[in-house]
């Protein structure tokens, strides 16, 4: 592939995402649903406090994507946020009983993202979530992962 080539599909794909993110002003993440696509689940992901940042398949951060945690098994929304301009969340946790819920992050044109998680008011886990956003229709959907750092 030579560099116009590279060039040329750089360009559509942030063409691409520009496109959804101008979408997305507007989303009401009060009247979110519960999101899952079929893959395992992995072990829940223990947190103190549920913040993190939202990427697009190229690794650049995504603005106003509506993330909730709702409750299992009845699935209900109790939380819900929107990423500020840089990507980032933060869900206020006060009240929210310990226990094991799913944190679901929704864009439209995306998968939805979806993790079971454990919110414990008093563990020591204090990293950040990481939630990696992909296409509807392309092979791998949307993930959830404890950051690295």
């Amino acid at each position: 592939m030579n560099e116009i080539d590279l060039m040329l599909r750089a360009a559509l794909v942030s063409l691409f995402f520009g496109f959804f993110a101008h979408s997305l002003h507007g989303q009401n993440c009060k009247e979110m649903v519960y999101g899952h696509q079929n893959q395992i689940d992995r072990s829940p992901i223990e947190l103190r406090q549920i913040k993190g940042k939202v990427l697009d398949p190229s690794g650049t951060v995504l603005p106003q994507v509506c993330v909730g945690i709702f409750t299992e098994p009845e699935h209900k929304l109790v939380r819900y946020a929107q990423t500020d301009q840089t990507g980032l969340f933060a869900l206020d946790t006060t009240g929210l009983p310990d226990g094991e819920y799913r944190f679901v992050g929704q864009s439209p044109g995306f998968c939805p993202a979806n993790a079971r998680i454990w919110s414990k008011s008093r563990s020591h886990q204090t990293k950040t979530l990481v939630v990696h956003m992909n296409v509807r229709g392309i092979d791998t959907c949307s993930y959830v992962e404890r950051s690295k750092k």
